[in-house]
């Protein structure tokens, strides 16, 4: 999986991250910041946005803004 989407609960924006991602047919996998492995996350890629929408591949971090930006350019629908 090449993107990984760290959220917290009841969080809105990570709502909306999720839509963004899904309705692009984006794959994906969700953690919890706040699990072991979310801990871990955050520490690797010194983020503490929620959500942080990881590029696993690429090292890089997007906040929705960005990732939407990023979607344009790729030709994605959004």
């Amino acid at each position: 999986m090449k993107y990984v989407i760290l959220t917290t609960r009841g969080c809105n924006r990570c709502d909306l991250a999720r839509k963004l991602l899904e309705e692009n047919g984006v794959e994906y996998r969700e953690v919890d910041a706040i699990t072991s492995g979310g801990i871990e996350l955050v520490l690797k890629y010194n983020t503490n946005m929620m959500p942080s929408i990881i590029d696993i591949e690429n090292n890089r971090v997007f906040s929705i803004s960005d990732f939407k930006r990023f979607l344009e350019m790729q030709n994605y629908r959004y």
